[in-house]
């Protein structure tokens, strides 16, 4: 029975892997051979693999709603595979789309009034699996891929984002084909074709971490080549270049050279490469300040006594114990530990039977004065 059982596990795990490997090839194939499309779309057929053909970003953040336009995104209208039912898509108007069968191959058409330096990029939700999803191509007015190691773009699902290099197109009509892979199949995806210009970058987190840090992250401006990171004491103070990330993906940076208590305020420019060198206006200001962090407290109550541990805090120079007999009081300070290594405090003055309510700060010293971080959570123990 067990061999029997052993047998059949491997038929299945073998039937299982046939199939992942036929219905990843399948669209490609499918693609290529035409399925209700004008035009073969390249692929490993034409002797190429598909990172020759990626210009596609390293795994990053989900970046929904950045894809380089504004206003209201638009859904594809099907059927959309060939060039009479192209979707018309505006330069840095993101379209919704979605493919739902094997092979699938959506078509957008747009068109540039003169010449100018463009790419195209994808959104989507990933879910870090590593699966391919999506081929994407730019193409001429007669369905010919220009240039196949910039103006294509291959999505998997390792990231949430995927762009081409960018290409300088000349006035005129130019399509985009986009081919979905099988774990593709209903899943939506937003599509757009941007003007590759120095856009201003939208802040998505400016953060304390931990008491000498404070992280700095923002949303993608498509075809970037890096981005200026600038600090001030205050929102309208002067502002500095303290940073410089390269790459359209390198969108953090954490600031180490920080004082524990201060508030450092924080704006970022984008700077894109065409026939020149640009530099965008600078995001809004978003500010934090480097704290000790909370403490994490475990209580145990004994025999009219309560037992307060608690994790070491980086940085801290003492903490203060409070207590309450709700959990929603006035709580009052019964200790001062004065050593940042001192982790623990016993509470003999309680009373059987009651239940007692405690939170814990830690503190730092900068300058002769406390600077105190959050309370850890209010933690409860009734001695015996």
């Amino acid at each position: 029975m067990v061999i029997d059982m052993r047998k059949k596990t491997r038929m299945v795990c073998l039937f299982l892997a046939a199939a992942l490997f036929v219905g990843t090839a399948a669209p490609l194939q499918a693609a290529q051979e035409g399925n209700g499309a004008p035009w073969p779309i390249p692929g490993i057929g034409d002797g190429m693999q598909p990172g020759d053909l990626a210009d596609i970003i390293s795994p990053g953040n989900g970046t929904a709603g950045n894809t380089g336009g504004s206003g209201n995104v638009q859904s594809e209208k099907e059927p959309n595979d060939d060039i009479s039912t192209a979707n018309v898509i505006g330069v840095g108007k993101p379209i919704v789309g979605s493919t739902h069968t094997d092979g699938e191959v959506d078509i957008f058409k747009f068109t540039l009034k003169k010449t100018t330096y463009v790419n195209v990029s994808m959104e989507y939700t990933a879910t870090n699996t590593g699966a391919n999803l999506w081929f994407a191509y730019i193409r001429d007015t007669k369905g010919k891929v220009m240039n196949k190691t910039l103006d294509n773009v291959f999505a998997t699902d390792a990231a949430g984002y995927a762009q081409s290099g960018q290409v300088k197109l000349k006035k005129g009509v130019y399509y985009v084909t986009v081919v979905g892979y099988a774990l593709a199949y209903g899943r939506n995806y937003t599509l757009c074709v941007n003007e590759i210009k120095a856009k201003k970058p939208e802040v998505s987190r400016v953060a304390a971490s931990g008491y000498r840090a404070v992280d700095v992250s923002w949303k993608p401006v498509p075809g970037a080549y890096a981005y200026y990171v600038y600090r001030a004491a205050s929102q309208k103070g002067s502002y500095k270049k303290v940073a410089t990330r390269k790459g359209t993906m390198n969108t953090s940076w954490t600031d180490k050279q920080v004082q524990t208590g201060k508030t450092y305020y924080y704006k970022v420019k984008s700077v894109v490469k065409t026939s020149k060198k640009s530099v965008s206006a600078a995001s809004k200001a978003a500010s934090a300040k480097p704290m000790p962090q909370a403490p994490y407290v475990l209580p145990e109550a004994g025999k009219k006594r309560v037992d307060l541990r608690w994790f070491r805090v980086e940085g801290a120079n003492g903490y203060e114990v409070y207590r309450s007999t709700a959990a929603n009081g006035v709580y009052k300070k019964v200790k001062t530990v004065k050593k940042g290594s001192s982790t623990a405090y016993t509470d003999t003055k309680v009373k059987k039977g009651t239940t007692y309510y405690y939170k814990v700060r830690a503190y730092a010293k900068v300058k002769k004065k406390n600077v105190y971080s959050d309370y850890s959570a209010v933690v409860s123990a009734r001695p015996e």
